[in-house]
């Protein structure tokens, strides 16, 4: 197992621990929490959404097929 692996086991083990040791806070969430948790999964939506159609070429140039000039001449 790569030094890499490891390092991110070890983490999700940790985190498995945290959240199987917490006690219930019995804490109010006020409504503007909701609403700015909200907003803040869509704008993260939509600001991914934008950064893949502002790369989307790149992305996709691996998986096209390069046209030749015979190609463009079948087409006619």
């Amino acid at each position: 197992m790569s030094n890499r692996q490891s390092w991110i086991w070890l983490m999700i083990l940790f985190v498995g621990v945290l959240m199987a040791s917490e006690a219930p806070a019995h804490a109010y969430i006020d409504p503007g929490t909701g609403s700015y948790l909200l907003q803040l999964a869509i704008g993260s939506i939509l600001g991914g959404l934008f950064v893949l159609r502002m790369y989307w070429k790149r992305v996709t140039a691996p998986f096209r097929r390069k046209r030749t000039d015979e190609d463009a001449q079948d087409e006619d």
